[in-house]
């Protein structure tokens, strides 16, 4: 695994709406994550202070999937747009 990470920390607890809270310590001390590291984040766990600290003080990237009705991705669009370089989804009409 030269160039892949192996999570090892476990947290339980029961799902609540604040499930960040029980990631957070994972996410600010593992060592696996390491400078120009990519995480995908899932949409549930989105909290600025963490993305920030990850991205500024541990200079992981984080990517965070956008659902269609969010504001940045219809900025991306209509920037795409302009540049005419948006391409629709392959298999949606929409």
């Amino acid at each position: 695994m030269d160039s892949a990470g192996l999570f090892t920390h476990v947290a339980i607890a029961a799902m609540q709406v604040h499930d960040g809270a029980l990631c957070r310590p994972f996410l600010e001390q593992a060592a696996v994550l390491r400078p120009g590291d990519l995480l995908l984040e899932d949409r549930g766990f989105l909290d600025g202070a963490t993305v920030t600290d990850l991205k500024h003080r541990r200079h992981v990237d984080v990517v965070i999937p956008l659902k269609a009705n969010m504001l940045a991705t219809q900025e991306a669009i209509a920037l795409a747009n302009l540049a005419d370089q948006w391409e629709a989804h392959p298999a949606r009409a929409d």
